[in-house]
């Protein structure tokens, strides 16, 4: 999907339209349409279907970009699903301004958002909104499902796709609500890098995400989140960065707390030898 965001930066930035392929510094950039059906095809819920399905699906969907803090769905029961490209969003149930509002929740590459919400579409009220730039395909829901319908067999792929993301989803929810809080802080940052972390030559994980929505995701203070996260820099586990984290050893992170500490003691003992 990075690779994909590249390419639509360079569609964005060219002088001519995004409506057909075209040479740019000596390299063809992809309409935007050609970047959805990359997109789409990345994924095993789409990737087998046939042309004409895939044409019908594509004619439907939009390629947008949004910043930082934009909505992207606000507050309406459309039926509409999100496929994000590049970026991450995050997303509450009900109104964010509301103290009832569930925590947020955090998705990036390769999530398709919104499918399961549209079987009690009346009933639950979805607030989308950019936690990073994003890159998002929007599709109208029920053209999805006309899709699908007509071949039940993209309905078994869909199904195994959609699952395996469920079980990702339902792992990554526990990490934020069961134990202590540092033990729910160090696998949540631990289950967001391995989902949507990006590694350098160093094997480093980075991953964009700020203290602010580590605290929002957890509904606990920013200055709760800092204090653990100062802690495990001096460790030597994490560092930060402008606008994200620097994961030096995500093993550690998935380790109860009390590993943790054990190993924040050994760096002091080093520490203390080496001086």
């Amino acid at each position: 999907m990075a690779n994909l965001a590249m390419l639509a930066k360079q569609n964005r930035a060219s002088a001519t339209g995004a409506t057909e392929e075209k040479l740019v510094t000596g390299r063809y950039i992809p309409s935007n349409k050609q970047l959805m059906e990359r997109a789409f095809r990345q994924l095993r819920g789409f990737a087998a279907w046939p042309d004409i399905a895939m044409s019908q699906l594509l004619v439907a969907s939009v390629l947008t970009w949004h910043k930082r803090g934009d909505l992207v769905s606000a507050g309406t029961p459309l039926p509409k699903i999100l496929l994000v490209v590049e970026g991450h969003l995050m997303f509450s149930e009900g109104d964010i301004h509301s103290p009832r509002r569930l925590g947020m929740i955090l998705r990036g590459p390769g999530d398709l958002l919104g499918f399961w919400h549209m079987l009690n579409a009346k009933e639950r009220v979805l607030t989308y909104f950019a936690q990073t730039d994003a890159l998002v395909i929007h599709v109208p829901g029920n053209t999805v499902f006309e899709l699908l319908d007509e071949e039940p067999e993209r309905w078994k792929e869909m199904s195994h796709f959609l699952l395996g993301k469920e079980r990702e989803a339902m792992d990554l929810a526990a990490g934020q609500v069961v134990g202590a809080f540092k033990n729910r802080l160090g696998l949540t940052v631990h289950q967001l890098a391995s989902l949507y972390g990006v590694r350098d030559a160093s094997d480093h994980i980075h991953l964009r995400l700020t203290q602010h929505d580590l605290a929002e995701i957890l509904c606990v203070s920013r200055q709760l989140v800092s204090e653990a996260l100062k802690s495990w820099t001096s460790a030597g586990i994490l560092q930060m960065e402008y606008n994200g984290i620097q994961v030096l050893d995500l093993k550690a992170l998935a380790e109860p707390y009390p590993a943790v500490e054990n190993q924040e003691g050994r760096s002091r003992e080093n520490d203390g030898l080496a001086k």
